[in-house]
Parts: C-alpha cells; sequence; structure tokens
C-alpha cells in the first residue's frame, strides 16, 4: 500500500525536523563549549587528551605511532598512517625537549584501536 502525502503532512515532518535541528544545534553548542574548556578545539589533540576521550592509555598510543614510524620510514604499508590517524606539529618556542609533538585524530584512531592486535599487519 503507497500512502499519499498531503501538504499538510509534509509541512508537519518539515516542522517537526526544523525542531530536531534546533535541539541538535544547541547540543553542539553545549559540546563545543565543554571540549573548549578542556582545551579541545577540535579532532586533533594531544596524545594525553586522546586517551582521555578514547579510554585508553596514554603509552598504547604512542606505541601504535611509534610502530607507524618504523613501517613508515621502511616504506611498509600499516593501517596506523601519518596524516590521518596521527601527525607531528611544531614545537612551541619555550619547550626544550628533543621528543617529537605528536597529534592524534580522535575519530580516525577510534577506528584504529577497535582493530584487534592479530589483525594489524606485522612488524
Amino acid at each position: 500500500m503507497t500512502q499519499h502525502l498531503t501538504l499538510a503532512h509534509l509541512q508537519e515532518e518539515v516542522s517537526e525536523l526544523r525542531a530536531e535541528c534546533r535541539m541538535l544545534a544547541e547540543r553542539h553548542s553545549w559540546l563545543e563549549r565543554v571540549f573548549q574548556a578542556y582545551g579541545i578545539s577540535g579532532l586533533w589533540v594531544s596524545p594525553q587528551q586522546a586517551a582521555e576521550l578514547l579510554c585508553v592509555g596514554r603509552e598504547g598510543l604512542i606505541q601504535h605511532i611509534r610502530r607507524a614510524e618504523r613501517f613508515r620510514q621502511a616504506d611498509i604499508d600499516c593501517e596506523c598512517k601519518y596524516g590521518i590517524h596521527y601527525r607531528q606539529v611544531p614545537r612551541c618556542k619555550d619547550e626544550v625537549s628533543d621528543r617529537p609533538t605528536w597529534q592524534i585524530h580522535v575519530g580516525n584512531f577510534e577506528k584504529l584501536i577497535s582493530i584487534p592486535q592479530d589483525k594489524l599487519k606485522a612488524g
């Protein structure tokens, strides 16, 4: 059976969708304020922030990056990709450490860490 849509029915649906859109916009605004309060302004965050957001250990994230860097230097394909899952950012002038400053893309890294260890490429 096909349902015949009336103009009144479509207008009602549009009104409902607009109300839902306004509600989602308010939630989005609220979430952005919460993230800003924690110093998070986008999907690229520090390893510590990523660990907290993903509920995993920071060192585990760093191990993924180190492994990916070994693969990248050897020109071997890896699930964890530079520029997609992680990237290096310039140091601040007053930082004295020789270690790289990494950032993690939380959304992409979340997908990566859901892959079981035995399904990752050897290396």
